[in-house]
């Protein structure tokens, strides 16, 4: 039984100290314990001490858990946020909010660190060797960087970034899907900076086999590139099924489609209307057009034609003509003769040049080798006479001629002609009839060529000389007839 050491006075209020048969010493008011002095010293209230009063106003606390202010005159305790005088964590989809101008901050000087529970940890590293904010993956131990921001940028996959978003990656970069499910894919890059600037998506669709790779102006839904899974690129069109030769570059626009074709094996090709099959055959782009190649094939090149034909037929190519590497132009031919069975040479064989023009079998007399015309009126021209000569032709059409009559003797000229034996002075050869331009020119003008600027050398067309020869041949021959005419009679 306690024994009463001190006891007020009596009735409903007042303060009663005892002890009680161990020894622990209580104070009560109205018959309640309010303090308790135990025998080993220990002081025991029975309830909390307020926090006006010097206390916490917690009668208990949660382990690890710490204690806040609820209310300007209470303290609270719970598990959601917890520090086991090592690590801090918050429990129950609970966070870490920073609302000073400092935010939350790690003042340690080998980098301060903020770890998730599946292992990611943001780290701010101020050593200069690795500058900025950092994530790391602290899962296995390995701090494997992931991602860092520093003054230059954001890098990612990178430590070092070189620009402002620096994304390097052997496998997928930037990636927004079209919806949770969807099955398409897009790289997106939207320009809005502008005004009237256009929003462009880099778009990759489709299973990989058959993907492809595009530019799209999402502002008017126009693609302006597309690349296929075989690194074939269209500009304004869908690359058609171009074979595997190489990369190709097809040009659309409108009705109109061109395609550029390069080729691994030295060979470039540029086609108009055309694009290159798997089997390496060509097909026509459209319907009716023509279509046209150009090929350079170390170092020779070649033009090629055909007619028009029907969209995914197959054409047939001519080859209309060659610049091969020894320098000779080819037209309607593809190889180097002297006689040509058709088309023209341009040669220039072992430093020989010459123009070589040959008429395919069955080609009818008086076809061109050659036409020389002024003001759009043929003048002169060589021409296939039969099947083993040429003509040399000069106009002579009557259309062409007035005050025709007979001509005069030419007997005077003839006899003032100054036939002439020579050397020329290039090679030493002798020649033992011939005219000098400048004696004969006095005579018969007509014959000889005279050049604007007088220190190029003239020249004589001997051809010119064969009417007056003529005319004296006739004259001659009337003497004759009658001269023989008088010694019959």
């Amino acid at each position: 039984m306690a024994s009463i050491i001190n006891a007020a006075s009596s009735g409903s209020g007042g303060l009663v100290s005892t002890a009680d048969s161990s020894g622990v010493l209580q104070l009560q008011t109205n018959g309640t314990t309010a303090l308790s002095i135990g025998t080993n010293g220990v002081l025991t209230l029975s309830n909390a001490l307020p926090t006006g009063s010097g206390g916490t106003g917690l009668a208990s606390f949660t382990s690890g858990g710490v204690v806040y202010a609820s209310s300007t005159s209470a303290l609270t305790t719970g598990s959601a946020l917890v520090f086991d005088g090592t690590t801090f964590t918050t429990t129950g989809g609970g966070g870490i909010v920073a609302t000073g101008a400092n935010g939350i901050q790690a003042n340690n000087a080998g980098g301060g660190a903020f770890q998730s529970t599946t292992g990611f940890m943001f780290l701010q590293s101020p050593t200069a060797s690795g500058n900025g904010f950092i994530f790391r993956d602290t899962s296995a131990g390995s701090y494997a960087e992931y991602m860092r921001l520093n003054s230059t940028g954001l890098g990612i996959g990178t430590s070092s970034p070189g620009a402002k978003l620096d994304v390097q990656t052997a496998g997928v970069g930037i990636q927004l899907k079209q919806n949770a499910t969807g099955s398409a894919t897009y790289y997106v890059m939207d320009n809005t900076v502008e005004t009237g600037g256009k929003r462009w998506r880099f778009g990759y669709t489709g299973a990989a086999a058959v993907s492809t790779f595009s530019l799209l102006n999402i502002t008017d839904n126009v693609t302006s590139w597309i690349a296929d899974s075989s690194g074939n690129l269209g500009l304004g069109v869908t690359p058609s099924a171009w074979g595997n030769q190489g990369p190709a570059f097809q040009i659309g626009y409108g009705a109109l489609k061109q395609s550029y074709f390069s080729t691994t094996n030295n060979q470039v090709t540029l086609l108009n209307n055309a694009y290159e099959k798997q089997d390496t055959s060509y097909a026509y782009l459209l319907s009716t057009n023509k279509a046209s190649a150009y090929k350079q094939i170390e170092g020779a090149h070649q033009w090629l034609t055909a007619t028009g034909g029907t969209a995914g037929n197959a054409i047939s190519f001519t080859q209309a003509m060659t610049l091969d590497t020894s320098g000779n132009l080819l037209v309607g031919t593809t190889s180097v003769t002297n006689s040509p069975s058709q088309g023209v040479q341009l040669a220039n064989g072992s430093s020989i040049g010459a123009v070589l023009v040959g008429h395919a079998n069955g080609t009818a007399t008086g076809n061109y080798y050659a036409s020389f015309s002024y003001n759009s009126s043929i003048i002169g021209s060589i021409t296939q006479s039969g099947t083993t000569a040429v003509l040399y032709n000069t106009s002579s059409d009557v259309r062409l001629k007035e005050n025709i009559a007979d001509a005069a003797s030419a007997s005077t000229l003839i006899d003032a002609l100054q036939v002439r034996q020579f050397d020329w002075k290039a090679d030493g050869s002798h020649q033992r009839y011939g005219f000098v331009a400048q004696e004969l020119v006095t005579v018969a003008p007509e014959a000889v060529h005279q050049p604007a600027d007088p220190e190029e050398m003239m020249a004589v067309d001997y051809s010119k000389l064969v009417p007056m020869l003529v005319k004296e041949l006739q004259s001659l021959r009337s003497r004759v007839a009658q001269l023989e005419s008088q010694l019959k009679g």
